[in-house]
């Protein structure tokens, strides 16, 4: 239900965001997560909200994120009973260059900051590295590519609807 209202929220607040700054291009993502454990063992209750911006530069070839979490609630450690708040307003980037016209090939650099229940602390991850990504339909596209795909496409279509042959 969160993702759904939260999914809303994103759509209708880069709407607005855009009709203010006349920039189509500048997209907001909101998001807002519950996770707990058993509440019997009290181990576990938390909350995270975060809020991204992404705004694509030089005719889409150069993909720019930034955003920032705010993550609140009970301690992992059923030791404590201290509510832990973290607040990190520049904790995520991602900038992606696109390599190649399709975008398929990117070049990526990132960092990232998340909640490790397990540690019970935030974890800080950043690195860079190429990415390829492929949109396909079936998975006979995926293995051929587009162009078999394309003419597996204009072969059925050149196929005659009703055989004149058969009786």
């Amino acid at each position: 239900m969160s993702q759904i209202i939260s999914n809303t929220a994103s759509t209708q607040l880069t709407n607005i965001v855009n009709k203010i700054t006349r920039n189509k291009d500048l997209a907001i993502d909101m998001k807002y997560s519950m996770y707990m454990s058993d509440p019997n063992l009290a181990a576990l209750n938390r909350n995270q909200f975060s809020i991204g911006l992404r705004k694509p530069y030089f005719h889409d070839r150069l993909i720019i994120e930034l955003g920032g979490k705010s993550d609140w609630g009970k301690a992992t450690s059923t030791s404590s009973n201290n509510t832990v708040n973290t607040f990190n307003l520049a904790s995520n980037f991602r900038m992606q260059l696109l390599l190649n016209p399709s975008g398929g090939l990117r070049f990526n650099l990132f960092r990232t900051t998340d909640y490790d229940a397990t540690q019970d602390r935030d974890i800080t991850r950043s690195g860079g590295g190429i990415s390829w990504r492929k949109t396909f339909d079936n998975f006979s596209e995926f293995i051929h590519g587009n162009r078999y795909a394309e003419k597996q496409k204009l072969e059925n279509s050149q196929k005659p609807l009703i055989d004149s042959t058969a009786h």
